[in-house]
């Protein structure tokens, strides 16, 4: 199974347990750790009874200049070819897109059980100061490219590539004023999944038809950002009808109010 950016590959190791190969095809080896070591956090945080899509640790390295006992916590290594992959758990499940077309569940049901899942990740706490750099800030990386329109990079480009084109004068203004609110209203950040589209979600049901899991999966774009990001950019590819291209309310709902059980 591939992606845009990774191929994926589901093994068994040696110990008999199911794992992911991804191969992460446009992505540097810094890039893929910083990834894992968003996941390996939120698994570390995670309770006891959730399932989560954590990254196997490689044998950790003496990190030079630091106390004894300290170390370098590792996932990623290189392919023959130099492409950077990582080892994940598997997370069995099928991709909550074609289980929402199907009609097999409501759509307020489903956006319920993600919020939950985001709101999970969004309660993660993030580790001291010195572990911090591992972590890798939506303004350097992730998170759909967040800081690249922030910074005004694709204004520019778009500006460049098609200047007259009736979206520039659209996106302009709205380029302006998300990085007038990032900077005055700060909005909380924490780790942020940074692509909660359905088909980064696995589902599985119950025999009486109902969500038995959920749980969200390829974090390419995970991140410490403001964690809003992630409520909007779910609600966009997930809360529209499809015949109609309507906004539910009802759905943005589920999704928004999911969290305060949590």
């Amino acid at each position: 199974r591939g992606g845009f950016s990774a191929t994926n590959y589901k093994v068994c190791t040696r110990s008999q347990r199911l794992a992911v190969l991804k191969v992460c095809n446009s992505y540097s080896l810094q890039e893929v750790e910083e990834q894992a070591a968003c996941q390996a956090q939120l698994a570390r945080t995670a309770r006891a009874d959730a399932q989560v899509c954590s990254p196997f640790a490689l044998a950790a390295q003496q990190q030079t200049g630091t106390a004894a006992g300290a170390q370098d916590e590792r996932f990623a290594a290189q392919t023959s070819d130099g492409v950077p992959a990582l080892l994940v758990s598997f997370v069995p499940g099928r991709a909550a897109d074609r289980v929402l077309e199907g009609g097999e569940v409501e759509p307020k049901a489903l956006l319920h059980a993600i919020g939950r899942q985001l709101a999970q990740l969004h309660g993660v706490a993030l580790p001291p100061p010195p572990q911090q750099p591992q972590l890798r800030s939506y303004e350097r990386a992730g998170c759909c490219l967040l800081g690249g329109h922030v910074k005004g990079i694709y204004l520019q480009k778009f500006s460049e590539a098609m200047p007259e084109h009736a979206f520039v004068e659209f996106y302009r203004p709205r380029q302006k004023e998300l990085a007038r609110l990032l900077e005055e209203e700060q909005p909380p950040q924490g780790i942020v999944h940074g692509d909660a589209f359905l088909d980064n979600v696995l589902v599985q049901l119950d025999e009486g038809g109902a969500i038995a899991s959920c749980v969200l999966v390829d974090y390419e774009d995970v991140c410490v950002g403001p964690l809003i990001f992630d409520l909007a950019c779910c609600a966009s590819g997930s809360c529209f009808e499809a015949k109609t291209n309507q906004l539910q309310l009802p759905w943005v709902e589920a999704l928004l109010v999911s969290g305060l059980s949590c």
